[in-house]
């Protein structure tokens, strides 16, 4: 039972080990352009482009105004370990209209060069307690083989993790449904 235990603790930190995060990249970059302009809203499309090839569109959404966003990252995972998916493009936007928001949109680029977007998650910034909603993918820490697992994470005042939910997890059969949106408040 003792050889047992200790092979379990670690295979856990093995898996833990070759665990991998998203790195900051260069290959994409953000665009954002008037859509809509009537006398009461202008709406700006946010859009997520290849920096090599500014004309192809990896994904994009609507804001109502730019002044309001506060920081914009993009982030790639490569080799996921999903099915005919060569890697993940994370993009978050951090926005502060009407309140304190952090919008993440994942995108799957497929081998075939197709991109097959994620439902946004929307964290709003918001008072105790302080939950974050992510997605986390096979090739990650709490991963699963052929799985793109919905996470609520739950923060303690001093930030370390005091709750970890699964909301939804999503088996990866080369579709998705994209029908829905994930929100949290934290």
């Amino acid at each position: 039972m003792k050889n047992l235990l200790l092979f379990l603790v670690l295979l856990i930190g093995i898996s833990i080990a070759n665990a991998q995060e998203f790195q900051k990249t260069d290959a994409y970059q953000v665009s954002i352009h008037p859509i809509v302009n009537d006398k009461e809203h202008t709406l700006f499309n946010v859009s997520v482009v290849l920096t090599d090839r500014p004309e192809t569109v990896v994904t994009n959404f609507k804001v109502m105004s730019p002044e309001s966003i506060k920081k914009i990252s993009i982030q790639s995972l490569k080799q996921p370990n999903l099915l005919d998916v060569e890697e993940i493009i994370k993009m978050e936007l951090t926005y502060f209209e009407p309140q304190a928001c952090t919008i993440s949109k994942y995108v799957l680029v497929k081998e075939n060069g197709a991109y097959i977007d994620l439902p946004a998650i929307v964290n709003m910034k918001d008072n105790y307690p302080k939950m974050e909603t992510t997605y986390v993918f096979p090739n990650q820490a709490l991963g699963q083989i052929n799985k793109i697992i919905t996470l609520e994470i739950t923060y303690s005042d001093a930030f370390s993790i005091e709750n970890i939910e699964v909301i939804k997890a999503f088996a990866w059969q080369d579709n998705f449904d994209t029908s829905h949106q994930v929100s949290a408040l934290y």
